[in-house]
């Protein structure tokens, strides 16, 4: 009876060791962040990052197409289509993800809030307008707001 009991608590940490192990290095090769986008009580929430096993195109197990309707929306548009959540391939090039957003709430200001822990440590990571090239360094602020006067697209930059 020992013996048995013996084998099954030595399965039972094996197994959980190997679980906990392999979750370790997942984490270890990836990330993912939120952005919350907001106006006049309206909003959408996206999510962009990095995996080991992703790709830069359309991945079933990581992209999210979205919802569009209401008065507003917000989308990525470059990582294999229109996408409320597109994980990259986790390479250490520059990787960019294009975010579109537009409302009928004219003249009301959209809000774009991020969480600063959740971005990768040891990149740089910049939000740019490309309209008027102004950036800011998403690791320093969590929040970049500007007055709806129709479609606005936006660049996520991230740098190792």
């Amino acid at each position: 009876m020992k013996m048995i009991t013996a084998k099954v608590v030595t399965l039972i940490l094996t197994l959980f060791l190997t679980t906990c192990t392999a979750s370790r290095v997942l984490a270890a090769e990836g990330w993912e962040a939120n952005l919350a986008i907001s106006v006049a009580g309206a909003e959408n929430k996206l999510s962009f990052g990095q995996q080991a096993d992703a790709t830069d195109a359309l991945d079933g197990q990581y992209d999210v197409p979205p919802m569009i309707g209401g008065t507003l929306t917000s989308y990525f548009a470059d990582g294999g289509g229109l996408l409320w959540r597109d994980i990259r391939a986790f390479t250490p090039e520059i990787t960019s993800w294009k975010l579109h957003i537009e409302s009928t709430q004219y003249d009301k200001y959209i809000h774009v809030t991020w969480d600063p822990q959740k971005l990768p440590s040891g990149a740089h990571v910049n939000l740019k307008d490309t309209i008027n090239g102004v950036s800011l360094n998403m690791a320093e602020r969590n929040l970049f707001a500007f007055k709806n006067l129709g479609p606005k697209d936006l660049e996520i930059v991230v740098q190792y």
